[in-house]
């Protein structure tokens, strides 16, 4: 799991954990309890971000986690995963987008004409 936590540059939460990390060999209903493992290991920092853990690795961390991920072929798909998960539009961007404030990719594109 943790190779699969490296495709994250900075601070991700357990719901992005669960859509990254969980696979077959980890259940993403077993991700909370592996990633708690992580922590205690100290291979994984937590902190408390408006109410709700956030979870980063350290550089050094992931650089070995994706030295590991490379040799076991597993970047593109966890790379895969990753974006689909930030593809998927977050509760506060679609509740933005019905009162009419542009989501952030459509105020990318205006700010990029």
């Amino acid at each position: 799991m943790l190779c699969g936590l490296a495709v994250f540059r900075g601070a991700f939460d357990l719901d992005a954990a669960k859509a990254i990390a969980g696979d077959a060999a980890v259940a993403p209903t077993q991700v909370t309890e592996a990633l708690t493992n992580l922590v205690a290991k100290s291979l994984v920092s937590s902190e408390i971000v408006d109410g709700a853990p956030h979870y980063r690795l350290l550089e050094t961390t992931r650089a070995y986690a994706l030295e590991k991920l490379a040799i076991a072929a597993g970047n593109e798909t966890n790379a895969r995963r990753h974006a689909i998960h930030h593809r998927e539009p977050r509760p506060f961007e679609a509740a933005s987008h019905s009162i009419g404030i542009p989501t952030s990719t459509e105020a990318s594109l205006l700010f990029d004409a």
